[in-house]
């Protein structure tokens, strides 16, 4: 079978978004404030929504729809549904959107020709799951009395600097937005889910790094990267930047949530350049796949996680593999159960 057969006997499908409702927004002049919302996926504007009116006690009806065309004779356009998520931003007049972004927009004053405009928070949607079959993807808490067996959330809109629901008090009900995604047909049908392959690839840190590699106030990028097959002739290179240089001294929390892997991810405001429910593993060493596992490196490897300086990442990139691709990732895991890493 050709790499693309399936992909190119299918026309392109419409992945569409519909961004149902805001809750619990506060604005910079008040409670009540005027909102739009700006939704962006692959560095691309989809679209803007009306502005409409926001308190804190009533959930404001947005029902604003867009949608993003998967072409099936691209198989980048599957992988960058696998690891590129929708970016929501709320603003405010002063309105910004949320990355699905949330904006506040501010009443004109005397002499002023335009709103001002003023971003409160934003938010990420992971397509991933639209990947294994899915027709529908609810994100919003069912009503009472509703069907409550069902995978439902709702979104946290994360504030960024200034903005009126940052360093909320803790009763105080968090910002969300409820969100659903859905297609006409599955995005991989049952058929191609039996000769493709999702992948997950994470970067967490390089332990006591060399000497070379200070802390100072010098400027450094510090990059990984490893290459991933194609299909059976070619390969391509998966870049991870953004490391970050950290001190022995400087702990990290014991739950620690991945990032994405995108441009820019990590000026994202607060949570939202982490990936919602993604976690580090966190097994035993004796469980571990890798080197360094058995009694006489525990000492080693205690010194250098917990003393020495470490570059930090841990940041996912999700892959879409093809047929071709995912043979070939197969053999050469037989040949070498190493994959070579920059």
């Amino acid at each position: 079978m050709a790499d693309n057969e399936l992909q190119q006997t299918r026309a392109a499908e419409s992945l569409t978004l519909t961004v149902l409702r805001l809750k619990n927004l506060r604005g910079l002049r008040g409670d009540s404030l005027i909102a739009m919302i700006k939704v962006e996926w692959n560095e691309k504007v989809l679209g803007e929504s009306v502005k409409i009116e926001c308190t804190p006690d009533e959930m404001a009806e947005l029902n604003y729809t867009t949608s993003i065309t998967v072409n099936f004779d691209d198989p980048r356009d599957l992988d960058d549904v696998a690891h590129k998520p929708i970016l929501c931003e709320w603003q405010s007049d002063i309105l910004q959107t949320v990355l699905v972004s949330i904006i506040e927009v501010l009443p004109k004053e005397k002499r002023q020709k335009e709103e001002k405009v003023s971003l409160i928070g934003q938010c990420t949607v992971d397509l991933f799951p639209m990947l294994t079959g899915k027709y529908c993807l609810d994100f919003y808490m069912p009503a009472e009395g509703s069907d409550k067996t069902k995978d439902k959330q709702t979104l946290t809109i994360h504030s960024v600097a200034g903005s009126p629901i940052e360093n909320l008090a803790s009763e105080i009900p968090k910002p969300e937005l409820d969100l659903q995604l859905s297609v006409t047909e599955p995005l991989i049908s049952s058929a191609s889910a039996q000769e493709t392959n999702l992948l997950d690839v994470t970067i967490e840190s390089l332990y006591s790094p060399p000497e070379a590699f200070q802390l100072s106030n010098q400027q450094f990028a510090y990059v990984a990267s490893l290459p991933l097959p194609i299909n059976a002739e070619r390969e391509s290179t998966l870049v991870f930047g953004g490391g970050v240089i950290k001190p022995g001294i400087d702990k990290e929390a014991p739950c620690k949530e991945k990032k994405w892997l995108l441009p820019g991810a990590s000026a994202l405001p607060g949570n939202a350049n982490f990936i919602s429910h993604s976690f580090l593993a966190t097994d035993p060493i004796d469980k571990e796949d890798g080197d360094y596992r058995s009694q006489e490196d525990r000492e080693h490897r205690t010194v250098s996680e917990q003393d020495k300086n470490r570059v930090l990442w841990n940041t996912e990139r999700r892959c879409f593999l093809e047929p071709a691709a995912g043979k070939s990732l197969s053999i050469s895991g037989l040949e070498d159960a190493h994959r070579a890493s920059e």
